[in-house]
């Protein structure tokens, strides 16, 4: 019995590991979408802001609770990525451009 529980923990681990990192991704794109659409500037500017608290937030719990190990690297560079994006210090390409 005690070899199904240690058997079920790694896997329920990841488990947890890559829903949260999904939930993260998730959150991360909404700027990126908004900015493909050609929203407003200061809306993309402002839901990139939100979204990269919010990030920091998902981020601070999952080092907490263990979760985010190697994940932690690449989801501080994604944040950094959309902010960048989203305050407008980089573009883009649009994707509507580039399958015309």
């Amino acid at each position: 019995m005690t070899e199904n529980t240690q058997t079920q923990k790694p896997r329920g681990l990841l488990a947890k590991t890559l829903k949260l990192f999904g939930i993260i991704v998730a959150i991360l794109l909404v700027p990126v979408v908004l900015g493909q659409l050609q929203v407003s500037e200061e809306s993309v500017r402002i839901v990139g802001r939100v979204a990269a608290a919010v990030t920091l937030v998902l981020f601070l719990y999952g080092i907490f609770a263990k979760l985010l190990r190697v994940l932690g690297l690449v989801i501080a560079g994604l944040t950094v990525l959309v902010v960048l994006l989203s305050e407008g210090v980089i573009h883009a390409p649009l994707l509507v451009e580039m399958l015309r």
